[in-house]
């Protein structure tokens, strides 16, 4: 139980207060920013090399799905851990206009369609929501208004979708194998 609340909190938190330390003894937050970019690319080729080569793999049973694991034990790891760079890098690449960046997001989305994580596509989706939403606001509806009504329509019609989607997300989850339970109708 101490082995997984170490890895899972310990570390975490130590990771976490090493960071604040040396953003403020630094006062810049670039190494950060560009060590994740560049954690997350060589993610994304080793992804890649496994897709196209197939070997590599730490995780056989993903690869028989057609699904890449890279360096970690499950699939759903890679999309943990390149999901929160791309909603960081996404904004950085159309703020500071830089081509580098651009494709580095699209590396790394690329990679984690390879992961077929339903989650991370669902999390990247509303990623690219928020900011297509943010970008309509301030580009457009500051300058004219009629793009409100349209903002406000694309809003109600993704809540929408999002209802109908959680109420059909058992179609979602895997099929359970075996013999069903059904009660207690042994004789």
């Amino acid at each position: 139980g101490l082995g997984i609340f170490k890895a899972y909190f310990g570390e975490p938190i130590l990771v976490f207060y090493m960071t604040v330390d040396t953003l403020q003894r630094t006062k810049s937050w670039r190494w950060l920013v560009w060590a994740l970019i560049i954690s997350g690319l060589w993610l994304s080729f080793f992804c890649f090399g496994q897709k196209i080569t197939g070997r590599f793999t730490f995780a056989p049973w993903e690869m028989a799905q057609g699904r890449v694991s890279a360096v970690y034990n499950s699939a759903n790891m890679v999309g943990l851990y390149l999901g929160p760079i791309i909603a960081l890098i996404l904004p950085l690449s159309f703020w500071r206009r830089s081509l580098f960046l651009g494709i580095s997001a699209f590396l790394m989305v690329a990679a984690t369609v390879f992961t077929r994580s339903k989650g991370t596509t669902l999390a990247l989706g509303g990623v690219f929501l928020f900011y297509f939403f943010y970008f309509v606001w301030r580009n457009l509806v500051r300058r004219q208004r009629i793009f409100l009504g349209f903002t406000l329509s694309l809003l109600f019609f993704l809540l929408v979708f999002l209802g109908f989607f959680f109420l059909k997300t058992h179609d979602l989850t895997p099929p359970v194998e075996g013999p069903v339970y059904q009660g207690s109708n042994t004789a």
